[in-house]
């Protein structure tokens, strides 16, 4: 396993100085065997973030797929694997707060399984932690695309408006690194358990930490269907955690998007402004009066588990070098 670059020359001893119990980092994986081989070498190539790792715990629950192979063959090169299985997929909610329960170290790392993190990322989420009011920190969240395609080029105005509003609210979503006391418990019956979970940690009395120049990589939709159905239940959970709390997600008030829509519209092209328009006006604005609706009439739906929506394959200009 060779060095991995580390543009801050940070150590793994150094890094220990800032979280003296190490980190555990934790990975829900409901069908990710392709994807859990490639986010494993990765984070054993980040030499300064594994040195400090006590455990990867992978929680597979109900999978059906090749991932309880994938885990066994890596654990036989990396013994900080393990693995979580209750038998039956009951949920991305349940799926963490067991991973939850199962780390030992103050400092946890939960992940998406299909997400490219960029090198140097952990470590500058982790290195937040010397400030003793940060409680849970995230990396900007970047659409890996080439614009090829519309839902390409409206994935990419999603996620660029999704920037702007976390510089001035600060929210985490698929990588969140936050301080772990033991009892943190996640409200049954949600989806939103990024914005549920940051929310539960400032409850302690600490802050949020956006980090822009820490970066992650997430998969466009292959189709403008697959985008409008992903879209659309995103809304449906950020509404109940409206209700929930009584608070609207920031990257569900109204306000804060135009504002932030608007400030991205003076750092792009007259084409990424067609695009905005389509993502805010049409998509977005089109899928809360539906779901409201649909709820008034019909009364909320009942909690499930989300099925699988495929994004299109991962580019290898962009996708972190593995050691050979």
């Amino acid at each position: 396993m060779g060095e991995s670059r580390n543009i801050w020359g940070i150590s793994g001893n150094e890094l220990l100085k800032k979280v003296s119990s190490g980190v555990t980092i934790c990975i829900p994986a409901y069908n990710e065997g392709e994807n859990l081989g490639r986010l494993i070498k990765f984070i054993s190539s980040q030499k300064s973030i594994f040195d400090i790792t006590k455990e990867i715990i992978v929680d597979i629950s109900g999978s059906s797929d090749n991932s309880r192979a994938v885990l066994d063959s890596l654990h036989e090169t990396y013994e900080k694997i393990r693995v979580v299985d209750v038998g039956v997929r009951d949920g991305l909610i349940n799926s963490v707060q067991r991973l939850i329960l199962n780390s030992k170290t103050e400092i946890v790392v939960r992940c998406d399984a299909d997400i490219i993190i960029e090198s140097c990322t952990l470590d500058k989420l982790i290195s937040e932690f010397s400030q003793s009011d940060v409680g849970i920190v995230g990396p900007r969240v970047v659409s890996l695309s080439d614009g090829s395609s519309l839902v390409e080029r409206i994935h990419e105005v999603l996620y660029e408006i999704h920037h702007m509003v976390c510089l001035s609210h600060p929210k985490t979503t698929n990588l969140q690194v936050f301080r772990n006391d033991g009892n943190l418990k996640l409200p049954p019956g949600t989806q939103v358990e990024d914005i549920v979970l940051q929310d539960l940690v400032v409850s302690k009395g600490y802050r949020v930490k956006y980090v822009p120049d820490a970066m992650i990589y997430v998969l466009p939709p292959s189709t403008m269907k697959e985008y409008v159905r992903q879209r659309a239940r995103n809304i449906e959970n950020n509404l109940w955690y409206k209700h929930y709390t009584g608070v609207p997600s920031p990257t569900q008030n109204p306000r804060t998007i135009i504002k932030s829509t608007l400030r991205s519209l003076k750092r792009k092209s007259r084409h990424f402004s067609i695009y905005s328009l389509i993502e805010f006006l049409i998509i977005e604005l089109g899928l809360t009066i539906y779901v409201r609706s649909r709820d008034a009439i019909f009364g909320s739906p009942k909690y499930e588990p989300w099925e699988h929506v495929r994004g299109t394959k991962p580019r290898g200009f962009y996708a972190p070098k593995e050691d050979k």
